[in-house]
């Protein structure tokens, strides 16, 4: 019998394994100096 992986509970080994990858990533250096910035977002994401 085959298993429905769709509907699998456990979490990939690797939370990256299903990352988006982008070609093109702009920052803008106005936003980061900003009060409202999300630097440590940012960085997570970068990661």
């Amino acid at each position: 019998m085959l298993e429905n992986t769709a509907m699998s509970t456990n979490p990939p080994a690797d939370p990256r394994a299903n990352a988006q990858v982008y070609d093109c990533l702009v920052i803008s250096d106005l936003h980061l100096g900003s009060d409202v910035c999300q630097a440590k977002l940012l960085e997570e994401f970068l990661e």
